[in-house]
């Protein structure tokens, strides 16, 4: 298709903004242009919204002519980028076609992105939390091509966390993220390009393999670090992999090695064999991602003989016995995810040198599929090493037993728990990966990815999955588990919650609309409001649970931002939302917090009739 209409349309929108916008009137190659398109329109969506918003710009009647004219660069943007085609070998690569139902730009008003562009474009790391509050209460901003560049830009952000934050995010695409990836690859660049390598081997998988082979000459060492890695996704790179194990040094001899841990064949099993034979430790390291038997028999056999060779009695010095304990930790974890009676025969004797690892890798395989099996082992180590083996027993127990006997069972845990050890308790952080789906009406155990938990583990083909409870949640949790937090629960911290605090977030996962417990939801979480702080979260979970008194909702904001973003999320009445606002404002005691000249601007803007999502900043 030819795009010359929209690279001259492009072209001109940057004179434009370069220029300035005073005289769009009268710019006569800028109305030539939008008179071209006018024969494009009936092609896709896309040309007729770029065609509706050029003449919108030249109208008198537009008086956001900025927000319009950034809204044009960033669609023809998005049109010439997805469009392109590109070389592979001095061959033209065939043009994508226009995808029509998902193309990247969505009709949403420029003032609800700005504090989302605002962020991305600032400094500091204030901004991550505008943009992880915004990615949860409002994803679908995040589909607009306007924020996905950003995000794009944002892989390379000096704030490590928020580079973080959206390659996660970015994984979540489909393909049709990749052209933005793509476009402006540097293959010299540093970590921004290398995340962008992550995210297309994640999305891709072994469809784009010829890209990651191009990687291999001319690119920086972290790039081409990330390049071997993605080799693991097709089957047929086997040789090309144990050429560059015979090259490679250093980091890019571990990506080789972890990306051949996902082969299989005659030429693999030989080439573990041979490496645990001289070196055990760096094979252990890598045999965690295969599941065959044969790797089994390699890691038992790894296993065996270090106990052999190895005698903590015999060790001469502290750091002899220690260097043992940390090797042999090693090679036992690369039994994780194998099925392997030699292998289960070894636990006690090597849960006496290196208890934690024996335990974790118990763990790790219940949470990829819990088994009849898993739970008997389980019940066995348990019956003989204690309260080490609580955490895999009680997690088989989620599957394996009817609810009433789990809870009989396992609800004393609970009563043990003071202030001091609650986010230590191994039966309350289980829960508290529990959530009921309201579609399948159907409890599940959500277990996390195996990367974050372990870093050892570095699986990419493990899924984490999650689990129904087949046998349901006995109702007596639900009083007991309110108990506890009227007692303790404001001091369980573990991980960042975008409710007013960890402990009520589990509660509104755990909410069954089908149980008559609306009253006890609605009480706790306006008392969580009243006393800790409004989010969004909380007041969706007090909207589930059919809650109607919303007074002082904002008495504990923590500051204006708060009140905005909640006005955005939630659909409030707005004489309900004058009232609070003239409340803060006559008593100035109520929330020191907060900038009482902002809630005066939009207390008036709201009696004149502007929406939400118009209020000044």
């Amino acid at each position: 298709m030819n795009l010359n209409v929209i690279h001259e349309l492009r072209d001109r929108l940057e004179s434009i903004s370069i220029a300035g916008l005073g005289l769009i009137k009268e710019d006569f190659r800028l109305k030539r242009n939008i008179e071209k398109l006018e024969e494009y329109v009936s092609i896709a969506p896309v040309f007729k919204q770029i065609h509706e918003l050029a003449k919108r710009l030249q109208s008198d009647e537009c008086t956001e002519k900025a927000d319009v004219l950034l809204d044009l660069i960033a669609l023809t943007d998005a049109l010439l980028c997805t469009q392109a085609s590109y070389s592979s070998e001095g061959k033209e690569v065939e043009k994508s076609e226009l995808s029509k139902e998902k193309f990247l730009y969505q009709d949403i008003p420029y003032s609800k992105l700005k504090p989302i562009i605002e962020s991305f474009m600032g400094s500091g790391s204030g901004r991550y939390a505008i943009i992880r509050d915004n990615m949860e209460a409002s994803p679908d901003l995040f589909k607009d091509i306007r924020i996905k560049r950003l995000m794009v830009k944002a892989l390379g952000d000096s704030y490590a966390e928020l580079a973080q934050l959206v390659e996660t995010k970015l994984c979540d695409e489909d393909k049709n993220i990749v052209p933005l990836l793509k476009k402006d690859f540097d293959k010299e660049g540093s970590k921004e390009m290398v995340r962008r390598v992550r995210i297309i081997a994640h999305i891709m998988k072994e469809e784009d393999n010829d890209f990651y082979i191009s990687l291999l000459e001319g690119s920086s060492k972290d790039i081409k670090e990330e390049a071997i890695r993605a080799l693991r996704f097709d089957k047929s790179n086997v040789d090309l992999l144990l050429d560059l194990a015979k090259t490679e040094k250093g980091k890019l001899k571990e990506a080789v090695n972890e990306s051949i841990s996902h082969m299989s064949g005659k030429k693999v099993i030989e080439y573990w064999t041979k490496l645990s034979a001289s070196k055990a430790v760096e094979a252990a390291k890598n045999l965690v991602n295969q599941t065959s038997d044969w790797a089994a028999d390699i890691v038992a056999d790894m296993i065996e003989k270090f106990l052999e060779k190895n005698d903590l009695e015999n060790a001469k010095t502290k750091e002899e016995q220690q260097k043992i304990k940390n090797d042999l930790a090693v090679i036992w974890r690369a039994g994780v995810f194998k099925k392997s009676k030699r292998i289960e025969a070894l636990y006690d004797k090597v849960y006496k040198l290196v208890p934690e690892q024996v335990v974790e890798s118990l763990v790790l395989q219940i949470y990829k599929k819990p088994s009849d099996h898993l739970y008997e082992l389980s019940k066995e180590l348990y019956k003989k090493h204690g309260k080490d083996f609580l955490k895999p027993l009680f997690i088989s127990a989620l599957f394996f037993e009817s609810k009433e006997s789990l809870y009989d069972e396992y609800h004393k845990h609970l009563e043990e728990i003071k202030k001091s050890n609650i986010s230590n308790n191994t039966v309350l952080n289980e829960l508290m990966k529990m959530a009921y789906d309201e579609d399948k009406k159907k409890y599940i155990y959500m277990n996390y990815m195996y990367s974050n938990m372990y870093p050892y583990y570095r699986s990419y083909d493990h899924n984490s999955g999650s689990h129904v409870i087949e046998a349901g949640f006995d109702e007596r949790w639900y009083k007991t588990l309110f108990d506890l937090y009227d007692k303790y629960g404001s001091a369980y911290k573990t991980y960042y919650s975008r409710y007013s605090n960890p402990f009520s977030e589990f509660l509104a996962k755990i909410y069954n609309p089908d149980l008559g417990l609306d009253e006890m939801y609605g009480e706790h979480f306006y008392n969580n409001i009243k006393n800790i702080g409004p989010t969004t979260a909380d007041i969706q979970m007090l909207q589930r649970c059919n809650w109607t008194y919303y007074e002082g909702i904002f008495d504990k904001a923590e500051s204006n931002y708060v009140i905005r973003n909640i006005l955005n999320n939630i659909e409030f009445d707005k004489d309900f939302v004058i009232k609070q606002l003239d409340r803060l404002i006559s008593d100035k005691s109520i929330n020191k917090k907060i900038n009482l000249k902002t809630l005066k601007e939009w207390k008036e803007q709201l009696e004149g009739g502007m929406s939400y999502d118009m209020l000044s900043y």
